[in-house]
């Protein structure tokens, strides 16, 4: 991805009365948040913009861009064209003594001087660095991964999840499944049968097992097994021991 014009940069407060309703432009917004409180509303969600977060704001979708009057947006903004599009919203936190805040340093030092060529570089470089992790989920998805993958012997609170990152059931499902191929739901329930059949080749029993990730029955936590792996929990690990699985879709 390049940027192929260079429409507007700057930094500074946001004017008086900011606010954007149903923004679809074909240009993209790149902001870099100083501080101040503003706000976007974005498919459906509402959230605040973070300081010290980079936001590539996509082109030709619709969303609205407003502040708090009271304590406007401080923020470094470039409006851009690139190719292809930017086509999603994508925030990025900008952590201290790293790649991401020195390429934030030169842009914000190079911008006063009005030097398109320069600027449209460190933008360049930031494209290419957000777009070579271009297969990598957005942050509510990695962090419901990463909170599900970090709890697996805890029972899954899905509404508080999505308080957690303001997102409500339907659209935690979509953006999920879009970049994991699965729900939430599944997701920890095919994670914790594959730590059940690690404690079950640890030696721990099946019922020790079920009561240790929290099953309703015994015959619940089979089911589950067999549903995955085509064998009850018993007769799976006697087939492992005599390396006579049967060819079952994981």
């Amino acid at each position: 991805m390049i940027t192929t014009q260079l429409l507007l940069a700057n930094e500074g407060y946001t004017h008086a009365n900011w606010l954007f309703k149903n923004i679809c432009t074909n240009f993209s917004r790149v902001y870099y948040i100083l501080g101040g409180e503003g706000y976007c509303r974005y498919e459906g969600r509402t959230f605040r913009l973070k300081e010290h977060c980079l936001y590539f704001f996509p082109a030709r979708r619709a969303f609205d861009l407003y502040d708090n009057a009271n304590n406007k947006l401080l923020h470094t903004y470039v409006h851009i064209c690139t190719d292809p599009a930017i086509g999603e919203l994508i925030e990025l936190n900008v952590e201290p003594d790293t790649f991401w805040a020195d390429a934030i340093t030169l842009l914000r030092k190079y911008i006063p001087l009005q030097d398109a060529a320069i600027t449209i570089g460190i933008l360049d470089m930031l494209l290419s660095h957000v777009f070579s992790r271009a297969a990598a989920p957005p942050l509510p998805a990695r962090q419901v991964k990463n909170y599900i993958d970090s709890n697996l012997l805890g029972k899954l609170d899905l509404n508080a999840l999505c308080a957690e990152i303001n997102y409500s059931k339907s659209q935690l499902n979509r953006l999920f499944l879009k970049h994991y191929k699965t729900t939430p739901i599944h997701y920890y329930n095919d994670k914790r049968l594959e730590l059940a059949l690690k404690f079950l080749m640890e030696g721990q029993t099946s019922r020790a097992v079920c009561t240790r990730l929290h099953y309703s029955t015994p015959a619940a936590f089979c089911k589950a097994f067999k549903n995955k792996y085509g064998l009850s929990p018993e007769k799976h690990l006697a087939a492992m021991k005599k390396e006579v699985l049967p060819i079952f879709q994981t």
